[in-house]
């Protein structure tokens, strides 16, 4: 019976498959045993053919490019055992091309297969960085910070912030003590709008529509939830409690205006000082104050 037909209780099988198939196998056994089953998924994944011949699909691609290249990483290691020299493995965005469910396990592969490397893994994604900082957190051996551009002032350029899982009011302290006020009320700033952002999210307040969410600004924020005050108030209640208020209209008019329109020229410790300390009371307020 000629190979390339199948009868019953047989399976199809050509030369050419069979070629296929012990040239996947041999790239394969190429790399560690922890990375072999990724290359051979890979490559099963794209019939069985080899780089040239490849089906041009992304996620594919994404994951045949990168068994290779941290089996690659790892034969390169003479002496994977010895924690001693550094490594570096810097990954830009390349898992952007993976579906959620193949991201997870190759974290657990760097955690594993790649014990003694300076891993550092970047994206752009925001979604997919809250989900590696929480699957990550657990190990002890992980941490996460969110870098970006922060505006200082309306005549002066973005300067880049790394901004970890520390308290935004814990690091405006610790500026605040060596008399950085511009930096200590760039933290405040930070904390304000994350705490405005929380109230009317949890409280359902209802703000103008923006298509990005960030461009709704802090003042937009803070008059509707002034607004959902007002409409308690009016009815024997209170969403806030109204001893905190006047902080919070000082800290925006004496910290938060100095930023937006002289750079924080303006600041003195007084004030940088008297915003954290609202910003705290703000924070500690029961929401609703008085239901």
């Amino acid at each position: 019976m000629p190979a390339n037909v199948r009868s019953r209780g047989q399976s199809m099988t050509s030369p050419q498959s069979v070629r296929n198939r012990d040239r996947s196998q041999s790239v394969a056994a190429q790399f560690p045993r922890s990375i072999r089953c990724g290359v051979r998924r890979s490559i099963r994944a794209t019939s069985g053919q080899l780089p040239g011949n490849i089906r041009d699909v992304s996620g594919q691609l994404t994951s045949l490019g990168i068994c290779m290249f941290l089996g690659a990483l790892k034969r390169a290691d003479s002496n994977p055992a010895s924690p001693d020299p550094l490594r570096l493995l810097v990954l830009d965005d390349v898992l952007i091309g993976l579906d959620i469910s193949n991201r997870l396990p190759l974290l657990e592969c760097l955690q594993n297969e790649f014990p003694h490397h300076q891993t550092i893994l970047m994206t752009y994604d925001e979604l997919w960085f809250n989900m590696a900082r929480e699957h990550t957190e657990q190990w002890g051996n992980w941490s996460s910070a969110q870098l970006f551009a922060e505006l200082t002032g309306p005549a002066d350029p973005p300067i880049p912030r790394l901004k970890d899982t520390t308290d935004d009011l814990v690091i405006a302290t610790r500026h605040l003590n060596i008399s950085e006020l511009r930096q200590a009320a760039l933290y405040v700033r930070s904390a304000f709008e994350n705490r405005l952002r929380t109230v009317c999210e949890d409280r359902h307040i209802k703000v103008e529509y923006k298509a990005d969410a960030k461009n709704i600004k802090a003042d937009t924020l803070w008059n509707a939830i002034l607004a959902r005050h007002a409409d308690m108030v009016a009815n024997g209640k209170e969403f806030l409690d109204s001893a905190i208020i006047p902080g919070i209209e000082a800290t925006r008019s004496r910290v938060l205006n100095s930023l937006l329109h002289d750079g924080g020229v303006g600041l003195t410790r007084p004030d940088v000082q008297a915003a954290i300390d609202s910003l705290r009371r703000f924070r500690a307020c029961r929401i609703p104050y008085r239901p």
